[in-house]
């Protein structure tokens, strides 16, 4: 006998952390998914399949396809800024399909046209994903550091790695954890300045709600540290936690001052947190983009030794649907179709 729940991020939250049981990561949490609604009518949901003691949960965030492309009642999921993914008590294979399946029909019968997902690189959750209609492509490599060994964190960094450690402490730089209440709103201010002076994508630039969600997440699952030189801030960044995993959020630099070694020290003093903690790895994340000498991913594997696969699904649960609103697409975005028309849920580009 199966069991089929689904949970909102906002009116379930309480049922969605019971359900998750002991899956404490921060990728998984309700607060997460709703961190993320940034479009009208979006919502966070966890679907929840049952057989026995059997659980195979899967988080996302739902939103309608916007009405211009001629499709009502239609939406599609995706996972939410990060990581995602579902998690399973069983790695039986049938039970596995039986989920998936279950999932796919929900998906049907709720006008789900598209699904694209974000794999757990530190769990490799495409294993729980098993489905015919579901295409899994590796992305990129990410980068983590082992925080749970005998030997010193500094141990697990490349010789450039402790090398711009030694190089901030010589320019005198110091690492200090200020108060989310005391500077949370000067890491907003920096960030958004780094930001735009970057060129960065629009949807980079978070707006006010964001924030004022993500202090109360770091308040209760993680910690704002500041790099310091003569007493000014040259770098900063949030990290988030659950109780296995450090993971680095944001960070944002000024602009106007040098501070080689900065953002070393701060992922060093981070690490040492995290294990003084007792979480197992600090999971950093990949680069810009997935060329192997992508220069934030070089710069990641300066600070850990630990490199996992990111991989992405897809699938389509529409076809018809998909098909047209993509037709409509290309005929009103003919500029865009040879940079970004082999994304799958390319209409949605900011």
């Amino acid at each position: 006998m199966s069991e089929i729940h689904t949970y909102d991020s906002v009116r379930n939250d309480i049922r969605w952390r019971q359900a998750l049981g002991v899956w404490t990561d921060v990728y998984f949490q309700p607060e997460w998914l709703t961190l993320h609604l940034f479009d009208e009518g979006a919502v966070g949901l966890l679907f929840e399949y049952k057989e026995g003691d059997a659980v195979w949960l899967y988080a996302f965030v739902k939103r309608p396809i916007p009405t211009e492309y001629g499709q009502l009642n239609c939406f599609d999921i995706e996972s939410a800024y990060g990581y995602g993914g579902p998690l399973s008590s069983s790695d039986d294979e049938e039970f596995l399909k039986r989920s998936r399946g279950a999932f796919e029909k929900w998906c049907i019968d709720q006008g789900i046209v598209a699904e694209f997902c974000a794999f757990h690189p530190m769990l490799s959750n495409e294993k729980w994903m098993l489905s015919d209609n579901l295409k899994i492509l590796t992305d990129r490599e990410t980068v983590a550091l082992n925080l749970g060994g005998e030997n010193p964190l500094s141990d697990n960094y490349s010789a450039d790695g402790r090398y711009m450690c030694r190089r901030g402490q010589r320019e005198g730089i110091r690492i200090e954890e200020v108060p989310v209440d005391q500077g949370f709103d000067r890491f907003v201010e920096m960030y958004l300045e780094a930001m735009q002076r970057l060129n960065a994508s629009k949807f980079y630039l978070f707006n006010g709600r964001y924030f004022e969600q993500l202090e109360q997440l770091v308040r209760a699952r993680g910690w704002l540290m500041a790099a310091l030189k003569n007493e000014e801030w040259v770098a900063a960044s949030l990290f988030l936690h659950g109780d296995q995993w450090l993971h680095y959020h944001l960070s944002a630099n000024n602009m106007d001052v040098k501070a080689p070694g900065a953002t070393n020290m701060l992922l060093d003093a981070a690490a040492h947190k995290g294990c003084s903690m007792g979480l197992t790895a600090f999971h950093l994340g990949g680069g810009r983009t997935n060329a192997e000498k992508d220069s934030l991913l070089k710069f990641k594997a300066s600070m850990g030794k630990e490199k996992q696969q990111f991989k992405i699904g897809k699938a389509i649960h529409h076809p018809d649907v998909y098909h047209a609103i993509i037709k409509q697409w290309e005929a009103r975005q003919p500029e865009q179709v040879a940079s970004i028309g082999q994304r799958l849920l390319r209409y949605r580009s900011r």
